[in-house]
């Protein structure tokens, strides 16, 4: 008799990652750039972040969709690896550490 193999159980329910994101990205979130936002758009900072929760929302969608085709443990890594080619998967991993080490180090494009 073979041990089961490994692997993780789906315990997180769709309301549990809801609350989560509330709890984790709070609705004051915005007030900490709410000045430098308020001067690049003009006074609209209203509708900057309206755009921007468009934007996230189609960034949501898009990740259920690649999860429910590609049910595993990842991230762009998993996916553009197994719909493109899995050295396109290890590109974009390699994109998204680099830009978290250039954010870290305080190296921010500035427009």
């Amino acid at each position: 008799m073979s041990a089961p193999a490994p692997g993780l159980r789906r315990t997180l329910t769709l309301w549990d990652a809801v609350f989560y994101g509330i709890v984790l990205v709070q609705p004051v979130a915005p007030m900490g750039i709410f000045g430098v936002v308020s001067q690049e758009a003009r006074g609209h900072v209203i509708t900057t972040i309206l755009i921007g929760m468009v934007a996230m929302r189609l960034t949501a969608l898009s990740y259920g969709r690649m999860a429910a085709a590609h049910p595993s443990a990842g991230s762009a890594f998993t996916y553009v690896g197994r719909v493109l080619h899995p050295a396109a998967g290890y590109v974009t991993l390699a994109a998204g550490v680099e830009h978290r080490a250039a954010k870290a180090a305080g190296l921010q494009a500035r427009g």
